[in-house]
């Protein structure tokens, strides 16, 4: 139980500040902006958890980079 309440207390932080966002600017950059959750994650579990990253994934990471960056042109 501790730990479902430590990772709820970042979780409801971002929640809330992604709502702050939204308010704030257009909803055509900050929902993509967001969906860099995923990249970030991603790079994260390749750097602290040293997952190999295949071709695959590697490519995957990358159109999703550029799938952000299109949108939110």
């Amino acid at each position: 139980m501790p730990h479902v309440v430590a990772q709820g207390i970042p979780l409801t932080v971002g929640l809330l500040a992604y709502y702050r966002v939204l308010e704030l600017g257009p909803v055509s950059i900050v929902v993509p902006i967001y969906g860099l959750l995923m990249v970030v994650s991603s790079v994260i579990g390749v750097i602290a958890f040293d997952e190999k990253i295949t071709p695959r994934k590697g490519a995957g990471i990358f159109f999703s980079i550029l799938a952000i960056v299109l949108v939110s042109m």
